[in-house]
């Protein structure tokens, strides 16, 4: 049977987008070095899924990211 796991990042105010959607808290998409450093442990947990379940505005957000991690996985 397969585990369902849920990973959702949260200020601490107990939202996960300020006041205009925004997610600033994160650092750019581009910035590999940055993201490995901060984000280790999701890549690993990442790389272990299978499948991934996103909503409709995270997917918006990934979208960016997608082509740029074909180019270099």
């Amino acid at each position: 049977m397969r585990k369902v796991i849920l990973s959702m990042q949260m200020m601490m105010d107990g939202f996960s987008t300020g006041p205009n959607d925004e997610m600033d808290y994160l650092p750019p998409f581009t910035n590999e070095m940055m993201w490995n450093d901060l984000h280790q442990e999701m890549w690993k947990n990442l790389e272990a899924a299978d499948t991934f379940i996103l909503g409709r505005r995270t997917y918006q957000i990934w979208e960016k990211y997608w082509p740029a991690a074909a180019n270099n996985p």
